[in-house]
């Protein structure tokens, strides 16, 4: 990396990628598990199962699917870590490269996540000038694809979010399936979703490593 840049985006990097493949591995086991409940929302529909049967199955998909939600919630957790903390460095990576304080703090970056509302706007203007910053003049404009992550990302949460809200409160067997298609949808969106984010962690790694002050910064070395 640049030596004058406050951080070395490429460590962070490393684990964020690797935690973004890891959950995709566990979107992959999820939607598997929202097939089984599928046959077995068909198994009861079909009234060939006796109640014992019934109650057998129901405990044994319901243990899998604990084991399921562990894996989700760590790989999701540690998504949202690893890549915070990377989204927090690069930004201010940009913004020493850019020195323009009118950016989007570093904080803001990531915090503008976690504000409702704003969190479908806010956060894919920081990481686009985090791109322009880290690419410096006449650098790599911003990807066209990086639009279909962030479309992705909002209607895979928007998703998510109605069909938890149908599961918790479902009473019947077709609210259940209702819910479950939806969490096969949420799904099939936040895989492509995470990969392009990967990719985009990538590229602007990269753009970090190869960069060039504007002007001579007035900077403290030996951040981490």
């Amino acid at each position: 990396m640049s030596a004058w840049l406050p951080y070395d985006l490429s460590k962070t990097a490393r684990v964020a990628t690797i935690f973004l493949l890891a959950y995709c591995l566990a979107e992959i086991v999820f939607t598997w598990h929202s097939f089984e409940l599928f046959a077995f929302y068909d198994d009861i529909d079909s009234n060939l199962l006796t109640q014992a049967e019934i109650e057998a199955e129901a405990t044994r998909i319901d243990n899998a699917g604990i084991l399921v939600a562990g894996l989700f919630l760590i790989t999701l957790f540690g998504s949202y870590i690893a890549s915070g903390m990377w989204i927090y460095r690069a930004a201010s990576n940009a913004r020493a490269i850019r020195q323009d304080d009118s950016m989007i703090t570093p904080g803001w970056a990531v915090g503008w996540y976690f504000v409702p509302f704003a969190n479908l706007v806010m956060p894919y203007k920081a990481m686009r000038q985090t791109w322009d910053g880290l690419a410096g003049h006449g650098g790599p404009v911003w990807p066209a694809w990086g639009i279909v992550w962030w479309l992705l990302w909002v209607a895979g949460s928007l998703v998510a979010a109605i069909g938890n809200n149908i599961n918790f409160s479902a009473a019947t067997i077709e609210e259940f399936r209702t819910g479950t298609t939806l969490d096969v949808v949420s799904s099939v969106t936040a895989i492509p979703a995470a990969l392009l984010f990967r990719k985009l962690i990538l590229d602007m790694t990269a753009l970090s490593a190869a960069a060039r002050p504007a002007s001579t910064p007035d900077l403290e070395e030996g951040h981490p």
